[in-house]
């Protein structure tokens, strides 16, 4: 069979359609979808098998008649019996359904109402502004006498205040606006936002079937989408574990089913841009797909991901077939999805596969394929990923740089000795655009004072950069992925330090063989 003009080589056996994308196999011939399934059947929504029988059908599942049952009572549903389908996929006959239904809206949380106060906080005699409100929370717990007798100032006022339209920005100065408890300062009221859609829920775990049609442990099909469901059943109350100045956290956990489990610490630490998610699942499920996914409030044609030494970007919508075929995305570190001045980035320290649907971004955390090993992934894992709200592009709020921190967490140790209280680094690089990549010895070890510097753009645009070290650099050449120089790079040496220009091309990598006078 010779390929045609355009390099492809496969047909339909039925209709000879070239075969670009998708195809299907059966005793050694090649079909498109419509005339596999014309000839084939479906595959049953419950048990997996393709039908060859009678069909049930539900929305836009097939079901074998043995397996068109309430997944609730277990009572088999026939022709003309009342059922409901929930989510698209769950299965319930009609009594199960109402009550399903009406248990759903009694639990329903009323919906919370964003809360703006006014603080007035008058002046000290010294002109300075400020409060102290540790020492408020401290005082409460003493009597009206010994307060006044600490002269505790009193004349901190709060007004309630309506959002009208001629209440447009914020001034500095004595007023600070909040909302829902958060500080707001120099930002038109309508910048404060949710980042999280109103009307879903952040940080749902869900789960699909994951059948794949040939391979399990390397396909991932389009499919089993249709088939998700949230795990909202509770092992364990949430529990406050941290309320401390520094931290606060909770812990709480989730059942996945009889053998599986979700134990997860939520924290927010002092100065931290983002929510971060310690996360330890038991896992013993068969073909399941475990995903989590944050409703976003962001409107964006498309998203962008990690990748190593740059990023690229995949659409948040279904148009064409290409769009379609990018259901499923490999990324490392990071993944966001912004608008005009704001944006959600969805961090993790071990996990590459993201998704992005009409502004649902998703993480995949885990699957369970049985083949060709069927304990592939079987047992505990432990995994963090973060939530970073942002102003601004995923550039200009740094979560290239948060993504890094969060992979490469600062370590302590102690030590014996004197130790500076000074803060120390051996180089620097004067653009955040640049990332410093690489720290590594020589491969030639006759040199033993040399160093490689692996350097990128990270941005995706044209920079300049000025790499300084706090050792005493002797040479600086530049290098190819095998070490081998090319050219010498423009470098000053002033004292003990040592300056590196370098200029920089869109996601361009550059390597620096640096030899140290020590």
């Amino acid at each position: 069979m010779k390929p045609d003009k355009n390099g492809y080589s496969k047909w339909c056996t039925k209709c000879d359609k070239c075969l670009t994308t998708w195809y299907f196999e059966k005793d050694g011939k090649l079909y498109c979808k419509k005339d596999y399934w014309d000839i084939y059947g479906e595959a049953c929504n419950r048990c997996g098998l393709v039908i060859t029988g009678p069909v049930m059908v539900a929305g836009e599942h097939r079901y074998h008649p043995e397996c068109f049952q309430c997944i609730s009572c277990r009572s088999y549903i026939g022709d003309g019996d009342a059922y409901g389908l929930v989510e698209r996929s769950k299965l319930f006959c009609g009594r199960c359904y109402k009550k399903a239904k009406n248990q759903e809206s009694d639990s329903r949380p009323s919906e919370n109402k964003h809360s703006i106060q006014l603080l007035d906080i008058p002046a000290t005699p010294d002109k300075k502004r400020g409060l102290d409100y540790t020492l408020e929370k401290r005082l409460s717990q003493y009597s009206q006498s010994v307060r006044d007798s600490l002269q505790f100032n009193p004349q901190l006022t709060i007004t309630d205040l309506d959002l009208s339209p001629e209440l447009d920005t914020l001034s500095v100065g004595d007023r600070i606006l909040e909302v829902n408890g958060i500080s707001v300062k120099d930002n038109s009221i309508e910048m404060v936002r949710n980042a999280i859609s109103k009307d879903y829920h952040g940080n749902q775990f869900v789960i699909f079937d994951d059948i794949p049609l040939f391979w399990d442990a390397w396909d991932v099909m389009d499919y089993h989408l249709e088939t998700r469901k949230p795990i909202n059943e509770k092992l364990q109350h949430v529990k406050i574990l941290d309320e401390g100045p520094l931290r606060a956290s909770l812990e709480f956990s989730l059942k996945i089913s009889d053998k599986s489990y979700i134990k997860q610490v939520i924290s927010l630490d002092a100065e931290s841009p983002y929510i971060r998610f310690d996360t330890e699942v038991t896992w013993h499920e068969n073909r399941k797909f475990l995903k989590v996914e944050f409703p976003t409030s962001i409107h964006s044609m498309q998203a962008s991901y990690d990748i190593q030494y740059g990023h690229l970007q995949r659409t948040n919508h279904n148009n064409t077939s290409w769009d379609s075929a990018q259901f499923e995305v490999c990324g490392h570190k990071w993944a966001d999805i912004s608008e005009h001045g704001y944006g959600l980035a969805l961090m993790n320290d071990c996990k590459y596969g993201y998704s992005c649907f009409d502004n649902v971004l998703r993480l995949s955390l885990l699957r369970s394929p049985k083949a060709p090993d069927e304990t592939a992934d079987m047992g505990v894992h432990q995994f963090t990923y973060a939530v970073m709200p942002h102003k601004g592009s995923f550039q200009e709020a740094g979560v290239i740089q948060q993504a890094y921190d969060l992979n490469c967490p600062l370590f302590t140790t102690e030590v014996q000795g004197e130790v500076s209280s000074t803060s120390h680094s051996y180089f620097k690089v004067d653009n955040s655009q640049i990332i410093l990549e690489t720290v590594k010895m020589c491969e030639d070890q006759t040199k033993d004072k040399t160093v490689v510097l692996r350097l990128y753009e990270s941005h995706g645009g044209k920079g300049k950069a000025v790499l300084t070290s706090s050792l005493p650099v002797k040479t600086a050449k530049r290098c190819n992925a095998l070490e081998e120089i090319i050219e010498d790079t423009h470098k000053s040496v002033a004292g003990i330090e040592g300056d590196i220009h370098l200029t920089f091309q869109p996601f361009e990598i550059i390597s620096i063989m640096v030899e140290f006078n020590l």
